[in-house]
């Protein structure tokens, strides 16, 4: 992840798994990691590079999504509090 705005809480989110998944779908988890802990990232919304919007569940995660051929995801994320923070983001099979 990096960012586009940090501050506005703007991040580009790149997520390409060794294998692409055989549902075509992927689920992400993105969490703000720091020191001594790390804790889900508030994740105000997000959208794929087109600007097609992507669900956000309660909980924070992100998707389902669907990947390209080689199973890579390419996001914008937009957290609730415009932060820059180190972040630490998983994808499992949706």
């Amino acid at each position: 992840a990096s960012p586009t705005n940090a501050p506005a809480g703007v991040y580009k989110v790149t997520v390409a798994p060794e294998k692409a998944p055989a549902s075509g779908k992927l689920s992400i988890a993105i969490w703000a990691v720091g020191d001594d802990r790390k804790a889900p990232a508030e994740v105000r919304f997000a959208r794929l590079l087109d600007g097609t919007d992507v669900p956000v569940a309660a909980s924070g995660v992100i998707g389902p999504v669907a990947t390209s051929k080689a199973g890579a995801v390419k996001l914008e994320v937009v957290l609730r509090q415009p932060l820059r923070i180190a972040m630490e983001v998983a994808a499992y099979e949706a």
